[in-house]
């Protein structure tokens, strides 16, 4: 699967390197792009594993039309520019979510991205992590039992609720 990853603070190097790890085709948009190795390097309780990203950019029109997955992992104050730079390059097939919907992800997505945009939100956040050397090493210093999801502006919410357990080999439900 491709993913886009907004944002290069902790989760977004943790959840980089995990989802990668994983087989998929990961592009980190970052204001940093320079700072980024090709491999990430995450420290994880149950044994230490790396991830290939694909393409590391500061430019939308490159990390945003291909991804099936844009996973926001930025703090509140820095989402709605956020959803601001990469809403020209969306596309129907693009599902936009956060790692955690508590920072306001939907008051923004819903004032700044088209209606139709498929939404989602982690109540919680998938990963407890820290960055360890940016760019390149990161800390998963524990994983969640159980994920639980907001899905907003699609009929069909099972398939992404379906998707994101497959994401992050972790049990996920579905929030009202």
């Amino acid at each position: 699967m491709n993913i886009t990853i907004c944002g290069g603070g902790n989760l977004g190097h943790v959840c980089a390197g995990f989802l990668a790890n994983r087989g998929h085709k990961v592009t980190i948009l970052t204001t940093k792009p320079s700072s980024w190795a090709k491999t990430l390097e995450i420290v994880a309780p149950d044994g230490d594993f790396t991830g290939v990203l694909t393409t590391v950019t500061s430019e939308p029109a490159e990390a945003i039309p291909n991804a099936e997955v844009v996973l926001v992992c930025l703090p509140g104050f820095a989402i709605r520019s956020e959803l601001e730079k990469i809403k020209l390059h969306l596309t129907k097939s693009n599902v936009v979510g956060t790692v955690v919907s508590s920072t306001g992800f939907f008051f923004e997505a819903f004032n700044v991205l088209p209606p139709d945009t498929a939404l989602f939100g982690f109540q919680r956040v998938p990963f407890i992590s820290r960055t360890i050397d940016y760019g390149r090493r990161a800390e998963l210093k524990g994983y969640k039992e159980t994920l639980s999801v907001v899905v907003e502006n699609i009929d069909s919410k099972e398939p992404i609720r379906l998707m994101l357990e497959k994401l992050f080999e972790k049990p996920v439900m579905l929030l009202d």
